[in-house]
């Protein structure tokens, strides 16, 4: 069965309705190398909006809502993030600003209707008071297999619902916590006939139990594999001849990497032209990493080969056993050889290709996560001085992920590719950044109502982001 999850995030009011309602100027805006959305399948996608919205769009719905909470609480709404200082303690802590929009992305099914959406909406209004605004179920975006060829498509079925989040009675938000965010996982699911996602508890365990039986796996194998090398004999005199190969190999090429290193920056523009120390090293790289491989296939094969004619002879296995922990010194050695050397071969591409390893809003990436390359989503850090912000997407292109996975595309080409200028930086990184800063996109990033953070758009699913309350549960 299927899986369904809500995630829930503020609502960029900015950019959702016209994303969820498909108009032709946010069509026309969307760069043809990333257009995700098939026209011809628009007219399946199917809506409902509340009576609420009547004759109102979000912007309009906001500010009726701003001017509700100063008539309740006497004071304006509260939409930035704010640092609080205990006197007595000492200790702050960070609130985050008020969001009375916010928007859920459900993973559906290609026969998920309106009605089942709406089942679920009356259940949370039900059990927490927050109001369903807007629905709208997209049926026509995901990506191809291969670009243009529509018997590769492969759909992202999931519907939009925009919550009002806040209790008209108070002029307060509603708080939901961690327990309530995940029995909505479990109404979703039920209203949907659907299975609920993995809960973290259990996602986090699953992942250690799964690490320990590799690990225990892999020693296995070692196990084996020096217990079949123990019986090994007739095979020292190849075995020692590849060792001394190995020895004069490693000297060499350190030496070699050692002179190399005060011409670093000299081979890198070498490269540029394809010729020079640079491509000379990199290819005499590559040589000893396929060198490496061969050795090891012989080495089983010699294992597999010989197995009929292996001794019993004590001594020889104690003498084989030193050879074998000598090889795999030797191996280790060579490894640490061409750890060093892919290092300085990255360092010298950062010099012949500085424009690869840089983020198109200015900021600095921190680091990536991608938790699965098959299905793939990402999850970024970025920082400016000392203000770092995270961002995720969900169903991010196949190929641009393989690409990466093979090392065509540096971690901040992967970003770009992506994440938009806006969607890499927050409110505050901005500021940093200064007043002249200026997002490919014309302007500058604009950010969640409500959140102080970043600028993830509506336009795609989101991840999780810890400090605005709406994660996946």
């Amino acid at each position: 069965m299927a899986q369904t999850s809500d995630h829930i995030k503020p609502c960029n009011i900015g950019s959702s309705e016209a994303h969820n309602r498909r108009t032709t100027e946010y069509l026309k805006h969307i760069g043809k190398e990333k257009f995700y959305i098939r026209t011809d399948l628009t007219p399946q996608n199917s809506s409902w909006v509340s009576s609420l919205m009547e004759g109102k769009d979000l912007t309009t719905y906001y500010n009726e809502i701003a001017r509700m909470v100063k008539e309740k609480t006497g004071r304006a709404m509260q939409t930035k993030e704010r640092t609080v200082t205990n006197k007595k303690t000492g200790k702050t802590k960070v609130i985050s600003g008020s969001s009375p929009l916010r928007e859920s992305v459900v993973v559906c099914k290609p026969d998920t209707t309106v009605d089942q959406l709406r089942r679920y909406c009356d259940r949370c209004h039900e059990r927490w008071g927050i109001t369903a605004l807007q629905v709208f179920i997209h049926q026509d975006e995901g990506h191809y297999g291969i670009p243009e060829d529509k018997s590769t498509w492969k759909p992202n079925c999931h519907a939009h619902i925009v919550w009002d989040w806040m209790n008209h009675e108070t002029g307060k938000s509603y708080k939901l916590g961690r327990e309530d965010t995940s029995l909505m996982q479990d109404m979703v699911a039920e209203c949907l006939g659907m299975e609920r996602g993995t809960r973290k508890e259990e996602a986090g365990k699953a992942h250690l139990e799964r690490t320990d039986f590799i690990i225990a796996k892999q020693k296995r194998e070692v196990e084996e594999a020096v217990n079949k090398k123990k019986h090994l004999d007739h095979e020292n005199q190849v075995r020692e001849k590849i060792g001394k190969e190995l020895d004069d190999e490693i000297v060499r090429k350190q030496d070699k990497a050692n002179r190399e290193n005060g011409n670093a920056i000299l081979s890198g523009a070498a490269r540029l032209l394809g010729k020079g120390k640079y491509a000379d090293l990199e290819k005499e790289n590559a040589a000893l990493k396929e060198r490496l491989t061969g050795m090891v296939c012989k080495m089983k094969a010699m294992e597999q080969g010989h197995q009929s004619q292996l001794g019993q002879a004590s001594e020889k296995q104690n003498h084989l056993e030193a050879i074998i922990k000598r090889q795999q010194s030797e191996i280790s050695q060579l490894r640490k050889v061409i750890e060093e050397r892919d290092k300085q071969i990255t360092q010298l591409d950062r010099l012949a290709y500085p424009q690869r390893y840089r983020l198109s809003s200015g900021a600095v990436l921190d680091h990536i996560f991608v938790p699965n390359y098959l299905n793939p989503s990402l999850h970024i850090w970025t920082k400016v001085k000392d203000e770092l912000f995270d961002n995720f997407k969900y169903d991010i292109p196949h190929e641009i992920a393989q690409r990466h996975l093979h090392g065509e595309l540096t971690d901040e080409e992967f970003v770009n590719a992506v994440f938009e200028p806006q969607e890499q930086v927050s409110t505050a990184q901005i500021q940093l950044l200064g007043a002249a800063f200026m997002l490919a996109s014309g302007g500058l990033a604009q950010t969640h109502v409500g959140t102080g953070g970043g600028g993830s758009q509506s336009d795609l699913p989101w991840g999780e982001r810890k400090k605005n309350g709406g994660a996946r549960r």
